[in-house]
């Protein structure tokens, strides 16, 4: 579902989208400069989130898509009392409100909602530091300080207008947050426009997760480079919990049912009721069995045991029992599970942990190396795959 609709801010009409369908969660969409509220990387956004049980809110920025205001420009206040109008109808049908802006928009938002209650924001090649932008942008065209000051605007060859009355609300407004561990970044290694130290200084600061790509820009636009978006988005987005049995013993019915339909044969069910059930009183920090759940359903599962019948007996733990639901799959969720229990084994103390499987160029994606080929009791082989934690030595 697509919903056009204009929002009033003062005697200006906002043009914006609603994607999806009525929720209590709604993502504000931010575009970057030179692209508009239906662009190739909102709609991404939007698709991920609808499906995530989110309704998303996208808009024109002043001058961008179809605002052509005269009297309107792109100045940080402008663009400041745009958002907050937004978040304003936003919080009419939400209670909860997350931030998705890239670029420029990025900017923006941290200006406007940084000590607004948001729930989670998604930065794609955000820029941070604007004021290093201009600057850049002043030396490299040779304007100096007192020549912006003297012209108050300044065109460049390269299309942009450097402006005396931005440049000084820029320096007197920095950027402040309060949003605790609820930013999730995405980055290029080769951003010609936001430099990665600037990034990975703003990241350790707000405590942002930050994930840097190697094969991207700025400006994501090819069809590769928008794959790697949405990789990061079904990653970021989708609200996922991990259910230990050893946390929530009450959980055992369900959980056992659960892997036992996926992974036990006629033979093997009692195996798995006798390990799982003797697990959640157990004084080692072995086996450990999880699922992962997303609104209360079931969506994968996996477990961390000594040995998965595999020869290397030498290597501990190795992660075991993987399942996707098939109409999960395609998300990077067998990968997102992996990851959450590598962290698990890491808070047990393991420096490495271990997978065996038939899969190649899968598990690659998540840091595991293969190491070797190893032997089960029933004849056949698997490759084996290492990971190394942040945990201690066990």
């Amino acid at each position: 579902m697509r919903q056009s609709i204009e929002i009033l801010n003062g005697t200006h009409k906002i043009p914006a989208i609603l994607w999806g369908e009525l929720s209590d969660k709604m993502v504000i969409g931010v575009h970057g400069n030179l692209s508009h509220k239906a662009d190739d990387i909102m709609n991404l956004v939007s698709k991920v989130a609808v499906q995530c049980g989110y309704q998303m809110l996208t808009f024109d920025l002043p001058n961008h898509g179809d605002r052509h205001e005269a009297d309107y420009e792109l100045t940080p206040q402008n663009c400041i009392s745009d958002l907050l109008a937004v978040y304003a109808y936003a919080e009419k049908t939400a209670n909860e409100i997350s931030l998705f802006a890239c670029s420029l928009g990025a900017y923006f938002s941290l200006l406007a909602y940084g000590g607004k209650s948001i729930h989670s924001a998604w930065f794609l090649s955000p820029v941070v530091d604007m004021e290093k932008l201009i600057s850049g942008m002043m030396a490299g065209f040779g304007v100096s300080e007192e020549k912006l000051k003297r012209e108050r605007r300044v065109e460049l060859p390269i299309g942009e207008v450097l402006d005396w009355d931005y440049y000084t609300f820029v320096r007197e407004n920095p950027v402040l947050l309060n949003w605790g561990e609820s930013v999730s970044i995405l980055h290029s290694l080769n951003d010609e426009i936001s430099p990665c130290h600037d990034i990975k200084i703003f990241a350790k600061t707000h405590l942002a997760a930050l994930v840097i790509d190697e094969t991207g820009e700025h400006f994501y636009h090819t069809e590769s480079q928008l794959k790697t978006v949405e990789n990061w988005l079904w990653d970021v987005v989708e609200n996922m919990e991990l259910v230990s049995l050893r946390k929530t013993p009450e959980v055992l019915p369900e959980m056992l049912a659960y892997i036992q339909s996926k992974w036990a044969t006629e033979d093997t069910l009692k195996l798995y009721e006798n390990c799982m059930e003797h697990c959640i009183n157990a004084e080692s920090p072995l086996p450990q069995w999880y699922l992962l759940k997303s609104q209360n359903e079931i969506v994968a599962c996996a477990g961390l045991i000594t040995n998965d019948f595999i020869s290397r007996m030498d290597l501990c733990p190795w992660i075991c029992a993987v399942y996707v639901e098939p109409a999960r799959r395609g998300k990077r969720l067998g990968l997102k599970l992996v990851q959450m229990i590598v962290k698990e084994a890491a808070k047990l103390g393991y420096e490495t942990v271990h997978l065996c499987t038939d899969h190649i160029g899968y598990y690659e994606k998540a840091g595991f190396d293969y190491i070797g080929d190893g032997y089960h009791p029933w004849g056949e082989s698997s490759r084996v795959y290492l990971k190394r934690t942040t945990g201690g030595g066990m």
